[in-house]
């Protein structure tokens, strides 16, 4: 299992599998890579050899890192805040955006038997950058080029699974707790002179 992170959360995502799921997991990092080679036979490939692995997605998106990740068939890819690696948007086609990141998870949903695109922040609007992630889900659910993207809404609901707060608080009086997670809103005005 691969855990693609933000380099900042590297930590959180190994203390949380530690502690919920019992699984040791180790960060591969240009720091942590020597310590890991150390526990191995001469000439051993930690990507190999650790059953789970997290790495940042910028130390990932190396070339030779990509080469490396690349030789192996994954059975889960995670990707973590994964609309850092939706592709950039294009306003024509044939336009060529900064897009190492989108290369990085492209390949890994390829390697991959199972592929998790993780992300609590909302798409920034732009079809084709949302389109990039969903294709990578399921070829077949976008079709079209720029500007002309479409994406076929029922097999992408098949994909993506989205909670809302309506949908959060509903469960918790389906549940009958009396307290929400969510604070009340104010969303009176008030204008201080």
């Amino acid at each position: 299992v691969l855990f693609v992170t933000p380099a900042n959360l590297r930590e959180q995502w190994q203390d949380i599998m530690r502690h919920f799921f019992h699984l040791d997991v180790r960060i591969m990092s240009s720091r942590h890579r020597r310590k890991l080679e150390r526990e191995l036979l001469a000439g051993g490939d930690p990507w190999g050899h650790f059953p789970y692995l997290i790495v940042s997605m910028d130390y990932a998106k190396q070339p030779h890192v990509i080469q490396q990740i690349s030789q192996y068939d994954w059975d889960v890819v995670v990707i973590d805040e994964a609309h850092n690696v939706a592709k950039p948007h294009q306003n024509v086609l044939g336009t060529k955006p900064f897009m190492q990141r989108w290369e990085l998870a492209k390949i890994l949903a390829d390697k991959a038997k199972h592929f998790l695109l993780l992300t609590a922040t909302p798409h920034n609007g732009y079809r084709d950058s949302y389109a990039s992630l969903l294709k990578m889900l399921n070829p077949d659910i976008v079709s079209g080029q720029i500007p002309d993207i479409k994406i076929d809404k029922s097999l992408a609901r098949r994909h993506v699974c989205q909670r809302r707060r309506s949908d959060i608080q509903e469960w918790f009086k389906e549940a009958q707790q009396e307290e929400t997670p969510f604070p009340k809103r104010n969303h009176k005005e008030e204008f201080i002179m």
